[in-house]
């Protein structure tokens, strides 16, 4: 829209005679043209880019929801689920040796 603007200030430099009214009224239909063919306030290159990438990770959340698996340490959750509770070692359950209690 700028750009176009600025070709009627040329063109006004130039000679031809243009109102402000009429330069409103060139603007405004520019600017609802522009609208509807969805160019204004189009996203640049690198905006498509970041919205397609944002899509794929939406897809692949989705399918990592859908599968089961957790964002947490999914491998351990795996684990627990088969063997039910996890397995605690066996020193747990045994007294410390005399002298190591200090």
């Amino acid at each position: 829209l700028a750009i176009y603007i600025a070709n009627k200030e040329e063109k006004y430099e130039e000679g031809e005679e243009m109102h402000p009214k009429k330069l409103i009224l060139f603007a405004d239909t520019k600017y609802k043209t522009l609208v509807e063919k969805s160019i204004w306030d189009a996203p640049s290159p690198e905006e498509e880019k970041i919205i397609a990438l944002q899509a794929q990770v939406e897809t692949l959340q989705k399918k990592v929801n859908k599968a089961g698996i957790s964002k947490d340490n999914s491998k351990k959750n795996e684990k627990e689920k088969r063997n039910g509770t996890p397995k605690k070692h066996d020193w747990i359950f045994k007294d410390p040796p005399e002298n190591k209690l200090k």
